[in-house]
């Protein structure tokens, strides 16, 4: 991870990709070992400034762009 310049995370802060452009550059982050993280929408902030706390971990839900489907496993 890291290669010739050390990179270990990728940030997305484009609010309006497509959610299949976001899922391909998400996809290929992940298969060369980056952190991928979102920047939530500008209305989100804090007084208008952003700190890494609010930066989001990448979840699949995040690239499928509905609910996630929780299953029954108590049979």
């Amino acid at each position: 991870m890291g290669g010739k310049y050390n990179v270990t995370q990728l940030i997305i802060a484009v609010q309006a990709l497509s959610p299949k452009r976001k899922a391909d550059i998400s996809e290929a982050a992940i298969e060369v070992g980056l952190e991928v993280k979102v920047v939530p929408p500008y209305r989100k902030w804090i007084d208008g400034n952003i700190t890494t706390n609010q930066l989001k971990a990448l979840k699949i839900e995040d690239l499928l762009q509905r609910n996630k489907i929780e299953l029954d496993n108590t049979n």
